[in-house]
């Protein structure tokens, strides 16, 4: 079968008869899968139905990946996300897909340690009633109970109609909620998608001045360096450049000039005039790097000065764009136009679907209280009439009278018999069993329909 480009192998073996040579028993069969799997290595193996055993983790490339369910259980941070392949199950279709990626921190730990404790509890020879005890019962606190109208036997009919009445106005008020949750909703979409598109039409601005910005701030720091650097040779050396090298002309001159041998000057003058030499050549290199480190100071005021100029520019040309994007769109009017002012309604519109999901909820169980509360006035109008027949032919179905608890499936039978259809179809009736099995959900295999995500708004 070829679907989206890819093929897939969906056929068949021809049915072959499987016997077991060894004699066992289901109960063996049974607790021989958990413990195979309480033993299993999920650090080198695949479980892969598809090759009726397991396949080696090198072979498909299926590392176990951190971080584990165990580590982030540890760091409470079980809702972040897990590594790959943590309880690798190969997808007996589609090779490449492993059926555990769907779980998380809580769901990974909690399918090991029910197979542990299966596999324990067959150790400690449970009976079959023990190892199937239900997990978290309270889970099923909220479940319908098998008598639909258990609190209302003992209420009198206006009791119930004014339950009906305060439900009515409970779901009201739940809807007017709801409209009002979508329509901020949509408003705060609208003022996320202007803004976005606000920034969009001004990113070239936005990033020319984002340049000037940072090269100012660069700047700032080279020309503090350099004038720091260029004061403190200023303070070390008090004379400036010009009268060291003109105290360098004449004390060289005086070093090398011819001597007069009537005034010979004594060693220890000689060796002053040396060491004040010495001093000034010390002293011009000093100053030379001053120099040079003023040039460039100043060379540096004068491109900050021109980037400020600049960024005045720039700033001008963005504020008419920004003020003719107010103009096409008033919502923008007070808002900050950035990045972060738009992340803030992205936020706030999260924040609203989350409340419109619970707020549906709210409603959802609401509209069943109000079908049953219906549905038991319906009952109690039917017993007061007295049983009469319902008109038509002769020979008709008896009406049936309902004693006791009230499942599904009786209401099913209730509603197909009072049914005022005149097309002469046979009504299908439900059986009781099933029907109180649909509380539960389908409970058979088969195989789920993976979660995909579709953007919305």
């Amino acid at each position: 079968v070829e679907i989206d480009g890819a093929e897939f192998d969906v056929s068949f073996d021809e049915p072959k008869d499987f016997k077991i040579t060894e004699d066992v028993t289901t109960s063996s069969l049974v607790s021989g899968f958990f413990m195979k799997y309480a033993t299993w290595d999920w650090k080198n193996k695949v479980v892969s139905i598809r090759n009726g055993g397991s396949v080696q983790r090198d072979e498909k490339s299926w590392m176990d990946e951190e971080p584990s369910a165990l580590d982030l259980l540890n760091l409470e941070k079980i809702d972040s996300k897990l590594g790959p392949h943590h309880l690798a199950v190969e997808d007996p279709f589609e090779h490449d897909h492993d059926l555990s990626s769907v779980l998380s921190v809580i769901g990974e730990l909690s399918v090991r340690n029910e197979i542990i404790r299966a596999a324990k509890m067959f150790g400690e020879n449970k009976n079959w009633a023990e190892i199937c005890e239900t997990v978290m019962p309270e889970r099923f606190q909220d479940m319908e109970p098998e008598d639909l109208f258990h609190d209302l036997r003992s209420k009198s009919t206006k009791d119930v109609e004014n339950l009906k009445s305060k439900l009515q106005g409970e779901m009201k008020a739940t809807e007017t909620r709801i409209s009002a949750l979508e329509s901020e909703k949509k408003s705060a979409i609208r003022m996320s998608q202007a803004m976005k598109g606000a920034i969009e039409e001004t990113s070239d601005l936005r990033s020319e001045h984002k340049k000037i910005i940072v090269g100012l701030k660069t700047r700032n720091k080279d020309i503090s360096d350099k004038k720091a650097k260029r004061d403190k040779i200023n303070n070390d050396v008090i004379l400036p450049l010009h009268m060291i090298e003109d105290e360098l002309v004449k004390v060289y001159t005086r070093l090398t000039e011819e001597l007069d041998v009537h005034r010979v000057p004594s060693l220890e003058k000689e060796t002053a005039l040396f060491s004040w030499f010495f001093e000034l050549q010390s002293m011009h290199a000093k100053a030379t790097e001053a120099s040079k480190l003023h040039l460039e100071y100043v060379e540096l005021i004068k491109e900050q000065k021109s980037d400020i100029d600049q960024l005045k520019i720039f700033e001008s040309k963005h504020d008419e764009a920004t003020a003719k994007l107010l103009e096409d769109e008033p919502l923008l009017k007070d808002a900050n136009l950035t990045k972060s002012g738009a992340r803030s309604y992205d936020r706030r519109v999260y924040n609203i679907r989350r409340a419109l999901q619970e707020r549906k909820g709210e409603l959802q169980k609401q509209r069943r209280e109000m079908g049953r509360l219906d549905a038991w006035l319906r009952i109690q109008s039917g017993s007061k009439s007295g049983g009469r027949k319902p008109r038509g032919k002769k020979g008709g179905k008896k009406e049936r009278t309902i004693s006791g608890p009230v499942t599904l499936g009786d209401l099913s039978d209730m509603f197909s018999n009072s049914s005022d259809k005149k097309d002469g179809k046979k009504v299908k009736k439900v059986n009781s069993k099933k029907a109180g099995m649909k509380k539960l959900g389908n409970l058979s295999a088969h195989r789920g329909s993976r979660t995909t995500y579709k953007r919305k708004d």
